[in-house]
């Protein structure tokens, strides 16, 4: 219900018509297997399908029960999953991707070298290049180091982490938030 509470509050507030749609239609999938009307991809607003598919990635990997959380990494992948793609917006799926990269910003990595890290950003044309804030012990976390991939290039990420797959000293300083903000500069191609 709460996408009719939502559009009866947004009414209230005397919200944009399209701000009102997406609140309603924010849960819609493609399929058909969305709420509160089981609409089909082509009776969805463009933006609602938008909203879906951030929803849903943020659902991934911010759940009621942090336990079961994603990482960022996880996440996409999962949604790109046959099963899963169909509820998305195709093209809108690919481009929300294409701009996460494939280690989205507050991914955990362990590099090829065995060190861990904290994504930080990344740049669309080199997916697997991310910038980095890099675990070591030798150095106060106030003072971690930052790398860009793209200017180290005998450096790779190895995998993607959880993070109950690193050691809690590791964890502790490389202190992933629980809540991130992305931010996309669109003029960067």
């Amino acid at each position: 219900m709460h996408t009719l509470y939502g559009k009866r509050m947004g009414e209230k507030l005397m919200l944009d018509d399209d701000v009102l749609r997406i609140i309603y239609e924010h849960h819609e999938h493609c399929d058909g297997s969305g709420y509160p009307q089981q609409l089909r991809e082509a009776s969805i607003g463009r933006l609602s399908r938008i909203v879906c598919i951030a929803n849903h990635f943020d659902n991934l990997c911010n759940p009621v029960d942090p336990r079961v959380a994603l990482s960022p990494h996880e996440a996409l992948a999962r949604m790109f999953l046959p099963q899963y793609r169909v509820r998305f917006d195709d093209v809108a799926l690919k481009a929300f991707i294409r701009c996460m990269g494939v280690y989205p910003p507050g991914s955990l990595v362990q590099l090829e070298d065995e060190r861990y890290a904290l994504v930080l950003g990344m740049h669309p044309t080199l997916p697997m290049k991310p910038t980095l804030i890099v675990y070591d012990p030798a150095v106060p976390k106030e003072e971690a180091l930052i790398v860009n991939l793209e200017a180290e290039p005998k450096l790779a990420i190895a995998s993607s982490m959880r993070p109950s797959q690193l050691p809690p000293e590791a964890l502790e300083y490389l202190n992933p938030r629980q809540q991130l903000t992305y931010y996309v500069d669109p003029r960067r191609r």
